[in-house]
């Protein structure tokens, strides 16, 4: 296969043989036979170096091609990761959801007596699981633990709105504090106890709690 020349290449060799024949003139007034096969060895190690140039370009050129398929196929497993953590995170939500329903179960039966003996609390109305309507709130929404009772030394009736998560957070205390001002017109001579059900809460949110006047109760505490 012929090697092509460049245009500079061929302007190159052009300047070349014009200077070494202005040198010869100068010298001898003419061009030897000699003179042409050195300029022919040259242009012969040009085309070859400009086709060990041209390789060196299609090896370059493939190696890219390589590397955009090895991307390619990059791309391919990071979206199949991608729907696989999608896929565990919709499990950890069911699992989540379902111990946060079991813990509410556990303290709907639990909390009667504790309130009793804790607290001084008789509970008259089973610990449920609220919708705001059902209580003649026209917002969308649910109570998690919600319930009726009165101090037993004081005769002074109670209502118990809760919140009920596996794991306890400020943000929960806030959404709770937020459904205690939401129910602020049903029962209006009746005071409000509020109280949050965990497995677990750190220290901090336990205080965050305590300022807040929401009364924490701990799953390992019964």
């Amino acid at each position: 296969m012929q090697a092509m020349l460049t245009p500079q290449l061929k302007y190159e060799i052009v300047e070349l043989i014009d200077r070494r024949i202005q040198e010869k003139r100068i010298q001898e007034k003419h061009v030897t036979k000699e003179d042409f096969t050195e300029l022919k060895n040259i242009v012969k190690d040009l085309a070859t170096a400009q086709k060990r140039t041209e390789l060196k370009v299609e090896e370059l050129a493939e190696a890219q091609k390589e590397t955009q398929i090895e991307i390619k196929e990059a791309q391919k497993e990071i979206k199949i990761l991608a729907q696989a953590m999608n896929y565990t995170r919709r499990d950890l939500g069911g699992i989540t959801s379902t111990l946060g329903f079991m813990l509410e179960n556990e303290a709907y039966r639990i909390l009667p007596g504790i309130f009793k003996d804790r607290y001084g609390i008789e509970i008259k109305e089973r610990f449920l699981r609220r919708s705001m309507k059902s209580l003649g709130i026209s917002e969308e929404g649910e109570i998690n633990i919600f319930s009726r009772g009165v101090y037993a030394d004081k005769g002074k009736e109670v209502i118990i709105i809760g919140e009920s998560k596996s794991q306890l957070g400020k943000d929960d205390i806030d959404d709770l504090l937020n459904m205690a001002v939401k129910l602020k017109g049903i029962d209006k001579k009746k005071e409000r106890f509020l109280l949050a059900v965990t497995h677990y809460a750190r220290e901090t949110v336990i205080e965050y709690a305590k300022e807040k006047g929401v009364e924490v109760i701990q799953s390992f505490e019964w």
